[in-house]
């Protein structure tokens, strides 16, 4: 039985208690009360896109949009 085991690994670092305190202060449901979502919008609501955001921004140390999918891409796991 020759069966191979692929494993990854991420490093996790900060971004689940900076997640965790966003859920906890309700940082997503109070943004969401005054942004509000476009009709169409499918996917996270605009108060979850800004948590991710803000954990990025505390995480990286960067406040660049450009640079955000390719994080979330590589973190995938912890978020």
């Amino acid at each position: 039985m020759n069966t191979e085991l692929k494993v990854e690994h991420e490093r996790v670092d900060d971004i689940p208690l900076i997640l965790a305190l966003a859920k906890a202060v309700g940082v997503a449901e109070i943004l969401d009360r005054h942004l509000g979502n476009h009709g169409l919008q499918a996917g996270l609501s605009n108060g979850q896109l800004a948590a991710v955001w803000v954990a990025y921004i505390l995480s990286a140390g960067d406040h660049r949009k450009s640079a955000l999918e390719p994080w979330i891409a590589s973190r995938r796991a912890a978020l």
